[in-house]
């Protein structure tokens, strides 16, 4: 008799820590495991800010074969301006288009922008006369209407969601500049031949470089911020005889190159698929 309570006993405890066992292993949830953020990636988005621009215009003689022209002989004497600036600051804002590729804490992508700007810059300079020169006034305008760059970048992560970058590549912008020269009264346009006008518009290619800061916050979506120095090159037209009383000339007598360069400041939200 006892020896079956014992046997009754000890299947009794060992019922109970079989369900002890069970609920245990009912009541454990396993940890999820974290997802760590992945850059590689399609990505679209929009950019706003600021840009700074410099133009500066070049005169030079243009000698059609006389060996003398009163242009050259106004450059010479100093009384008409050798070469005239324009500085611009405006909003600017656009669209970007890129692709990131991620190795480990580096990201390399290749990324393209378009953005609007609508710059303008006027000077007007007027320099001392002497000798029989008139008073000459060169004015000189510069215009960008926008802008566009197509740059590689290459990061480090700084963290999982945030990475360091430097870029450069590629800049393009629509340029329009223009120069009128004339003299002063009692001379004018109708009786000197120190008269001359001329514009150009073109699209030039040059080169952007810069760096900024990218951050994703909410899934797939990232913020930056970034800086870039483009440079344009020149645009180069010739400024031509522009009084009625000596139209009979004919030939360009002015060679005008712009350069134009400046600096974008600016933050972007992108959305990677």
């Amino acid at each position: 008799m006892k020896r079956i309570k014992l046997v009754m006993a000890a299947a009794t405890l060992l019922a109970a820590s079989t369900l002890t066992a069970s609920a245990a292993d009912l009541a454990y949830t396993k940890s999820p495991v974290a997802t760590v953020y992945d850059w590689t990636g399609l990505y679209v988005g929009g950019t706003a800010g600021g840009v700074w621009q410099r133009a500066r215009n070049d005169y030079t003689d243009h000698d059609p074969g006389l060996g003398f022209t009163v242009f050259g002989a106004a450059l010479d004497f100093g009384v008409m301006a050798r070469s005239t600036s324009q500085n611009s600051a405006g909003a600017l804002g656009g669209v970007t288009l890129g692709y990131n590729w991620q190795r480990s804490n580096v990201v390399i992508g290749v990324e393209g922008d378009w953005s609007w700007t609508g710059l303008k810059a006027t000077s007007v300079t007027t320099l001392p006369t002497c000798c029989f020169f008139p008073v000459i006034t060169t004015t000189a305008e510069t215009r960008t209407d926008w802008l566009a760059t197509l740059r590689g970048r290459i990061g480090m992560l700084a963290a999982p969601k945030t990475l360091l970058f430097v870029t450069g590549g590629l800049a393009l912008g629509e340029i329009r500049t223009s120069t009128n020269i004339v003299p002063s009264s009692p001379s004018s346009c109708a009786n000197n031949s120190l008269c001359a006008i001329g514009a150009a518009s073109a699209t030039r290619v040059g080169w952007t470089a810069g760096a900024g800061i990218e951050h994703a916050f909410a899934g797939n979506w990232t913020v930056k911020a970034e800086y870039l120095h483009y440079d344009l090159g020149r645009v180069s037209y010739t400024a031509a005889e522009a009084s009625p009383a000596f139209a009979f000339i004919g030939v360009p007598f002015l060679n005008v190159s712009t350069r134009v360069s400046g600096e974008i400041g600016r933050v972007g939200v992108n959305y990677r698929f």
